[in-house]
């Protein structure tokens, strides 16, 4: 899992040294294999395993060095307010196993122009090894990164 520094602080102060937070994150199972510079950033390849599905996203690994750290963990959130569709939903999502999937929601957003994505999603998707497509591709594959819920 390639975990980009800037992305990671976004949600968890990091204000060890580098070498410190490996050696840390090597101690609870989840050694760093390669430190990379991508541009202005540092991003680290740690090795996952089985175990640890936690751990295949950002905000997992951020939940990790918070804990690490003893930090404060800054969780995304919404950042615009959406407002519930007036009419039925065009979408139906069926859940087949309630009991592993309790909720699951999907929602129609109209009026959407492929086209590049913003800078920064292009810069963090490259950090993770990941090209940039278009702004559609992008998003899911920067939710899956960030969340680690595939979105496709």
């Amino acid at each position: 899992m390639r975990v980009s520094l800037e992305w990671l602080r976004e949600y968890v102060e990091v204000d060890v040294a580098l070498e410190t937070l490996i050696e840390r994150l090597h101690g609870i199972g989840l050694p760093v294999e390669q430190v990379e510079r991508v541009g202005d950033d540092t991003v680290l390849d740690i090795e996952l395993t089985a175990n640890r599905p936690d751990c295949m996203s950002v905000l997992g690994v951020a939940r990790e060095v918070a804990l690490l750290l003893d930090r404060r963990l800054r969780p995304p959130g919404p950042k615009a307010a959406a407002r519930p569709p007036a009419a039925a939903p065009r979408v139906a999502v069926e859940i087949a196993d309630p009991e592993g999937c309790p909720r699951f929601t999907a929602r129609v957003i109209e009026g959407v122009r492929v086209g590049p994505s913003p800078a920064q999603i292009q810069r963090r998707l490259e950090a993770s090894g990941i090209r940039a497509i278009n702004n559609v591709v992008d998003v899911t594959n920067y939710v899956m990164l960030e969340l680690g819920q595939p979105m496709h």
